[in-house]
């Protein structure tokens, strides 16, 4: 017994996983005395998955520890201003939507660009569309990097961008921030 620490991807993939990983996941639930979300929307979301353990569910906003952000090692990842987007490459984090806007913005901003960092299922599907907007070259998908890279594009950035169609409270805004 203890405490469990219910996380987005792990709730979202839920619905697609093998029928032994939804059996081993609703026992583990409903034996835990607690169930910490990030956020009340994920804390809803999670107590509609595993509606046996729903009286177990809280949440717990994220922090961060400041201490962490120093001076980032590169200051210029990018030369021209531009967008940064953070995330994991699935539908609902609204990838396809942000390049759909930006393909618009660069209209009247030739010289802006978009960096998204993050990797995924749907990571060459968002490549493709770049392309098909004809703005593959004012797109940057770095992919997976690490941490205190993200950090040096953060704070170089112009505009920092949450596009997500359903968001909890992350830990990448706070980060931005």
């Amino acid at each position: 017994r203890g405490v469990i620490s219910a996380h987005g991807a792990d709730v979202d993939r839920y619905g697609r996983a093998s029928r032994v990983r939804r059996l081993f996941l609703r026992l583990v639930m409903r034996g835990a005395d607690r169930i910490v979300a990030c956020s009340d929307a994920m804390a809803r979301q999670t107590a509609e998955v595993f509606t046996a353990a729903a009286s177990k569910v809280t949440y717990v906003h994220n922090g961060i520890d400041v201490a962490a952000f120093v001076r980032p090692i590169d200051p210029r990842p990018v030369a021209n201003p531009f967008l940064l987007s953070v995330c994991r490459q699935v539908e609902k984090k609204g990838t396809d939507t942000l390049l759909r806007a930006c393909a618009l913005i660069q209209r009247d901003f030739p010289d802006l660009s978009l960096v998204i960092i993050g990797d995924g299922p749907i990571l060459d599907q968002n490549r493709a569309l770049a392309r098909d907007l004809g703005n593959e070259k004012r797109v940057l998908f770095t992919g997976d990097m690490a941490h205190a890279k993200v950090l040096a594009y953060s704070e170089a950035c112009s505009l920092f961008v949450v596009a997500s169609r359903a968001k909890p409270f992350g830990l990448v805004v706070l980060e931005a921030a």
